[in-house]
């Protein structure tokens, strides 16, 4: 009877011992499997929708329009400071994205000429010594060659050289 009440206590041992190690097991296999499939729903889903976004801003990258630009002869103008004469010596270069823009300038280019001198002329020098006045005059000569190209034609104007004396 001892030998009987030895092998019982021997299984319970193994069943309780065994029991312990489900509980170990089950919750490691299922954490497995939960990180997995929270793997495969990101790589499946989620991050295909952040690259078609980084595609659609590839796409919209290319979509940007090259700009062309077009230099004019530099210009020597005298300021309208009466006290103290002043001299402006300025060059400039138009930016536009129509690439056949550039034969409507150089048939316009008189007109063009003309009407920069003339507001640089109506200029005095304290008006154009400073950044703000530099981007205030860009602004009336873009509105000012714009009436003349058309609308949409310019994009903007560029100062390559500017000099008072």
């Amino acid at each position: 009877m001892e030998e009987k009440e030895i092998v019982d206590e021997e299984k319970e041992t193994k069943k309780s011992g065994g029991g312990k190690k489900a509980w170990i097991i089950i919750p490691g296999i299922l954490l497995i499997l939960g990180l997995s499939g929270g793997f495969f729903i990101y790589s499946k889903f989620l991050k295909s929708t952040k690259d078609k976004k980084k595609i659609d801003l590839k796409k919209k990258e290319k979509k940007v329009k090259e700009e062309y630009t077009l230099s004019l002869n530099p210009f020597i103008v005298n300021l309208a400071d009466r006290e103290i004469p002043h001299y402006l010596k300025i060059s400039i270069s138009l930016g536009f994205y129509n690439k056949d823009l550039d034969k409507k300038i150089e048939t316009n280019k008189t007109q063009i000429r003309d009407t920069v001198i003339l507001a640089l002329s109506e200029k005095k020098y304290q008006e154009i010594m400073d950044i703000k006045g530099k981007k205030t005059l860009k602004n009336e000569l873009l509105l000012k060659l714009k009436k003349i190209l058309g609308k949409g034609s310019l994009n903007k104007i560029y100062f390559t050289e500017f000099v008072i004396q």
